[in-house]
């Protein structure tokens, strides 16, 4: 069992120092921050400040190894966008999220179990086929594309579901989905 904790530990750290990575450096692929958070209007003089302030004019190890600490000492560093501590911002958007995925895995569960029943009730009948193909494809499918496709074809085509907001019923139908 003492083997087997410290594989799935050795697996685990490898995998998060694997994420750590990633993260930084992809966030670094899509493009340079003072183009993505300064207006296109802005002085070669702002960005240079901007740049600096933030430290994007240093070499990226020297900025890796200020995520690291930074990550170590837990700060999350601040928010270029909204100027605030990068955590406060998700603290304030954690329990949306919990209610999000409540209702989601409620409402996938429900499903599930139904569908399964169903399914099983008449193996390799009709319902079992449609139900397998459906679920393979809803597998196949990245999320992200079946979430652009839901906006675009029920919220801006259709205009049946605002597309995004939490207040009122509405608000949440494409999320959940």
């Amino acid at each position: 069992m003492g083997e087997y904790l410290g594989r799935r530990t050795l697996h685990s750290a490898v995998s998060l120092i694997g994420l750590i990575v990633l993260v930084f450096f992809l966030a670094r692929l899509t493009g340079n921050p003072t183009d993505l958070y300064l207006p296109i209007d802005a002085s070669l003089q702002e960005r240079q400040n901007f740049a600096e302030v933030h430290g994007f004019n240093d070499p990226l190890i020297v900025q890796f190894g200020r995520f690291l600490s930074g990550l170590g000492s837990l700060d999350f560093g601040e928010s270029l966008r909204y100027h605030r501590p990068a955590l406060d911002l998700v603290l304030i958007a954690f329990p949306t999220t919990l209610k999000l995925a409540f209702f989601s895995m409620t409402i996938a569960l429900s499903i599930a179990i139904v569908t399964g029943a169903l399914a099983a009730w008449r193996i390799q009948g009709v319902f079992d086929r449609i139900a397998s193909i459906v679920s393979l494809a809803g597998a196949s499918i990245p999320n992200f594309w079946i979430a652009i496709v839901g906006v675009l074809v029920f919220a801006v085509t259709l205009r049946w579901v605002p597309t995004s907001g939490t207040g009122t019923v509405l608000q949440w139908i494409l999320p959940v989905a």
